[in-house]
């Protein structure tokens, strides 16, 4: 019997995360080796609810809507429409870079040969900030949309003797700012007052309660490397101290794991400088858990309570997972982290753990897949996405300091 590849069609939120899941296969310092990766979007998504790694830009989350809503305007047909909106997402990149844009324009490099439009890239986003109504997928809302003139066309026979009564989309939220005059041949990605301050409403509305909200509502960007190192820890929710203060202490215990696998690829690869880098950076990690050391066994004893945030929880985290992560930890915590590079325990834990994701694929145990190794999987300690989320925060917030 033949065999075949094919796509399962699943909800748009599980799409975008499989779409995200292969972008970050391509980069080493995201790479999720270990299998943490739904720890770290259950926090990603809690804190900065609409954002994705590959966002750019907050007025992106304009630019689509408008694009749509145009080609819903001339009732462009669902045959048609895909290959419609991504000649203009295509066509933007250039008018963007024309007009001297060059900080966060999609395709800016590839052009062309863009693979993933911004309409893809922030539908998942959209929904998720009220922005978009429609409720499925991308390509469902392509077919929808011939059943969705038929409906405007009936309903407006039905009340064609109303004058007051107007056909409105149901696709996109109604409170959305018009296009700049000259969109599309126009185009910057500044946001307006106006924009900002209808993103700034759209996160207050869905997402009242989340850090994403408290960050709009500064009166000036503050930069940060990490969330936990930004001033609106001050002002924040105790809710959202904790989910902080928690995500950051698993950030900085599970970095270890990640370098200690670089490290036994390293040594398996007998390469000499590898290794002396990898030992270097888990001394510096070492040092900085030892630092902390009495805090983290204080958050170790307690560790019930991570599990029962509300992030962790709605996540449905996996036994497997959490059974590797209590087992690093207990090791952590029985021999320290000045041992770990040494603890037998510790990268047989780390062995085991990458036999299991991957199979016959571990590193660990294929020659041919660590001959293909190109030295860094997943070495960058955990953020939350908030490289991405602290750009549309600066956004919004540039937005709402602008003169009209």
């Amino acid at each position: 019997m033949p065999s075949g590849l094919g796509w399962v069609d699943f909800a748009e939120d599980d799409r975008q995360k499989m779409l995200e899941v292969v972008r970050l296969f391509h980069e080493s310092e995201t790479r999720d080796e270990l299998g943490l990766g739904v720890i770290r979007d259950a926090f990603s998504d809690y804190l900065f609810p609409g954002t994705s790694t590959v966002q750019t830009r907050a007025r992106y989350f304009l630019v689509v809507p408008w694009i749509y809503m145009s080609l819903e305007s001339k009732e462009v047909p669902s045959s048609k429409v895909y290959h419609r909106a991504s000649s203009i997402e295509r066509k933007l990149i250039y008018t963007l870079l024309e007009a001297g844009e060059t900080d966060g324009v999609i395709g800016r490099v590839s052009k062309d040969k863009l693979q993933r439009l911004p309409s893809n890239i922030y539908w998942s986003g959209m929904g998720t900030l009220g922005i978009r109504l429609f409720p499925r997928g991308q390509q469902q809302y392509h077919d929808y949309l011939d059943l969705f003139y038929y409906l405007k066309k009936a309903r407006r026979k039905e009340n064609e003797e109303d004058e007051g009564e107007v056909f409105s989309s149901n696709n996109w939220h109604p409170g959305l700012p018009a296009p700049p005059p000259g969109f599309p041949e126009e185009a910057a990605l500044d946001l307006t007052r106006e924009e900002a301050l209808y993103l700034q409403e759209r996160i207050l509305v869905t997402h009242p309660q989340s850090l994403m909200a408290d960050l709009v509502k500064e009166r000036e960007f503050i930069d940060a490397d990490y969330i936990w190192e930004h001033s609106i820890i001050q002002r924040t929710s105790a809710d959202n101290i904790n989910h902080v203060t928690q995500a950051m202490n698993f950030s900085d215990m599970l970095h270890g794991a990640a370098l200690l696998y670089n490290l036994m690829l390293s040594r398996k690869l007998e390469n000499e400088e590898y290794i002396s880098d990898y030992q270097r950076m888990m001394d510096d990690w070492a040092e900085r858990i030892e630092a902390r050391w009495s805090e983290l066994q204080d958050w170790h004893r307690e560790m019930d309570s991570f599990w029962e945030l509300p992030a962790i929880t709605a996540s449905n985290i996996k036994r497997p997972i959490r059974s590797f992560i209590e087992s690093w930890l207990a090791v952590l915590f029985q021999e320290g982290p000045g041992a770990i590079p040494a603890s037998v325990t510790a990268r047989n834990l780390i062995l085991d753990r990458e036999v299991k994701l991957k199979r016959n694929r571990s590193r660990l145990e294929n020659q041919r897949a660590l001959e293909l190794w190109n030295g860094a999987s997943g070495t960058i300690k955990l953020e939350y996405r908030w490289s991405n989320a602290k750009i549309i925060v600066r956004d919004i917030i540039k937005g709402l300091n602008s003169e009209e």
